[in-house]
């Protein structure tokens, strides 16, 4: 399981490709764009980072084909109190790393090599404020010499920096209202009052994302995160926040946030012990016992419906992991609690 919370929000929001590729068309060059065919993107499994790294940084790599040719796009998340002037050094290594996986996969038929894309999306408390480029890490007395040059690496990598974004700019992004929502609470969740205001204009997203189809699940992923990220967030304050923007939701956001936050504190006391950092990377259906999970999900009912009769009660007490699962998809868009468990 992903070592951290950036890392498992991250990957589970762009691992989709329609959300990597709506993030990619809103960074890349337009010309470039046109060149990819992102309708045709697709995730490519494994990770590149350095093992010591894995608390700040982690990855996603996709393939696509670039005007027609198999190339690669690599995006690497950072999320750090501060800037890293090697990033490019960095990037370099992962790449090389890319180039020699995709050498060993296929040996003799690996020539020519793929392009690689690089992007870094990044968050600090500053913004980023370092080189973009490899070869201006190198000594610009030598570098300024053309048969030094000639034979040193170039290249760049595209910055999209969540820091200072602005919602304004997120908006005219057309990343849909789990992209952005996603992109809002990794830029804020580490400062909750920040993150409050954030929510307050943010109801209409918050609100389309609980209707989607897979709406509970990603509601448990968005908030999962900032159990584990924003420590003194207020639960009354988030519930008068839901109440004034994403009414519609507020109980089954709130019954959520409440199980999420106070489990989030719970491993964050725990951190010390091997068990509870093991207990940490568990993440949705894989956090509890099949009885913890009916009454996680009775809950959630309850919320959404009001009272439960002792006949779903029984049905609830008896479901398999399947069923929990396919009902905490469903339950916003459900007619009715019979409705639901019947499907």
């Amino acid at each position: 399981m992903p070592p951290n919370p950036h890392d498992a929000l991250f990957r589970w929001t762009f691992s989709q490709p329609d959300l990597a590729a709506a993030e990619l068309r809103a960074v890349l060059p337009p010309a470039l764009v046109a060149r990819l065919d992102l309708d045709r993107l697709a995730a490519v499994q494994g990770s590149f980072v350095d093992a010591n790294l894995r608390n700040s940084e982690t990855d996603l790599l996709f393939s696509v084909p670039i005007a027609g040719l198999l190339g690669f796009v690599y995006v690497l998340f950072e999320h750090q109190s501060t800037t890293d002037p090697l990033m490019p050094l960095r990037l370099l290594a992962y790449m090389v790393r890319i180039w020699q996986r995709y050498v060993s996969d296929r040996g003799p038929h690996s020539l020519p090599l793929p392009v690689i894309v690089p992007v870094v999306l990044h968050h600090s408390e500053t913004g980023w404020a370092r080189a973009t480029a490899f070869h201006s890490l190198l000594d610009p007395r030598l570098i300024a010499l053309p048969e030094v040059a000639r034979l040193s690496p170039r290249f760049d990598f595209l910055l999209d920096d969540l820091t200072h974004l602005t919602d304004e700019e997120l908006r005219h992004r057309a990343l849909g209202a789990l992209g952005s929502l996603v992109l809002v609470v990794l830029r804020d969740a580490r400062t909750p009052g920040r993150l409050l205001l954030s929510l307050a204009r943010w109801g209409e997203a918050l609100s389309a994302v609980a209707r989607a189809p897979n709406g509970v699940r990603a509601l448990h992923a968005v908030f999962r995160y900032t159990s584990l990220v924003a420590d003194e967030l207020s639960l009354d304050q988030l519930r008068a926040t839901l109440r004034d923007t994403a009414p519609d939701t507020e109980k089954v956001i709130m019954t959520l946030a409440e199980q999420l936050i106070a489990q989030g504190r719970q491993e964050g006391r725990q951190e010390g012990r091997q068990e509870g950092r093991q207990e940490g990377r568990q993440e949705g259906w894989q956090e509890g016992r099949l009885e913890e999970r009916r009454a996680w999900v009775a809950r959630i009912l309850a919320a959404r419906f009001g009272s439960i009769p002792d006949g779903a009660q029984g049905r609830i007490a008896s479901a398999t992991a399947e069923q929990l699962e396919r009902w905490t998809e469903t339950v916003l868009t459900a007619e009715s609690l019979d409705a639901l468990l019947s499907e």
